[in-house]
């Protein structure tokens, strides 16, 4: 008998070993989610921004396109070329067109304005896949973030999971033993039974309001930006955000880019700029703050929103520069 009780005692001691193998300690898991936390090394150059007004003036955006060019081109092709600031050259290209079949002189001044077009459209498309690199940045920052968050929450339910195990076995041998050795003593029995399975239901209590957050800093914010209705642009170029805010109609109502994001927002419970702002809002649309695995996911789909929004800008520059090589105008 004591050979056996040997046995399982040592059995029990060598159960807390099971599965803490992992490459890193707590203490340098929790490091590293600091470390990911306060990590800024999405952002771009602070002259970037001096570069982008520069070249995509909002200025330029207020021309009105004429009577040749809204025959020439469609709607759609109109109003992105009035995000890249490109009007005036589709009213000059408009007007020399017809031309350049008989004038070899208005068929080179063709080539110039069409080549300024393109080199806008190419901007255009760079300052796309820029904003696009970077929040590819911060999304994997985030998804970082929740894996670690993930690893760590694992880890203690982990623990809690075998020390209730451990308990519960430990006790359940102690109880048998006793009951075959002193068959006499069944209150001592029965008081070892009881205390085992409390403290055994208390660990798996604790194992459901077990949870965890850290600190995520995102002071170039650009869910926020996305969001809001300030009319204040720190992140976006002039092209992005005038074509995000471009009204039209969508179900015989007024909308714009932004108020569809908006929208989409709210079912992941994030408050619409015009309401009170919850809790998660606050914290998503802040410069950072502490995040729970949930909170994290939220995030990720937001900047996912986000990026397919800017994405769909790609097909409007990709219809201007059809427009101009088939020469084919249409209603949409």
């Amino acid at each position: 008998m004591n050979k056996i009780i040997a046995c399982l005692i040592a059995l029990c001691l060598f159960l807390p070993g099971i599965g803490n193998s992992q490459k890193l300690s707590l203490k340098e898991l929790n490091e590293l989610i600091f470390s990911v936390g306060k990590r800024e090394d999405c952002n771009p150059s602070k002259s970037g921004s001096f570069y982008d007004n520069k070249i995509m003036s909002p200025k330029l955006q207020s021309i009105e396109p004429d009577s040749n060019c809204m025959k020439r081109f469609s709607r759609r092709s109109i109003n992105i070329a009035a995000s890249i600031g490109a009007i005036t050259l589709l009213n000059q290209y408009s007007f020399i067109e017809p031309k350049a079949k008989t004038s070899d002189s208005a068929k080179l001044a063709l080539l110039f304005i069409r080549q300024e077009i393109d080199e806008r459209l190419n901007m255009s498309l760079l300052n796309i896949t820029s904003i696009l690199a970077e929040i590819d940045c911060d999304e994997e920052k985030t998804i970082e973030m929740k894996g670690l968050l993930d690893q760590k929450l694992a880890r203690k339910n982990s623990k809690l999971t075998v020390g209730s195990i451990i308990i519960g076995g430990g006790v359940g041998i102690i109880t048998a033993t006793l009951s075959l050795a002193t068959p006499d003593k069944n209150t001592l029995i029965q008081s070892l039974a009881i205390g085992g399975s409390f403290v055994s239901t208390m660990l798996a209590i604790r194992q459901l309001r077990i949870g965890t957050s850290a600190n995520l800093s995102h002071k170039r914010n650009y869910i926020h930006e996305m969001w809001t209705d300030t009319g204040v642009v720190e992140i976006y170029t002039p092209d992005i955000t005038h074509f995000i805010t471009k009204k039209f109609k969508m179900n015989d109502t007024l909308t714009n880019g932004k108020k569809i994001v908006q929208k989409r927002m709210t079912e992941f419970g994030i408050s619409l700029p015009t309401e009170k702002m919850n809790d998660k809002t606050v914290l998503i649309m802040s410069q950072g703050g502490n995040y729970t695995p949930e909170d994290l996911q939220v995030r990720i789909s937001l900047l996912g929103i986000v990026k397919s929004e800017i994405n769909l800008m790609k097909y409007d520059l990709k219809r201007l520069h059809q427009e101009i090589l088939m020469r084919v105008v249409t209603e949409e």
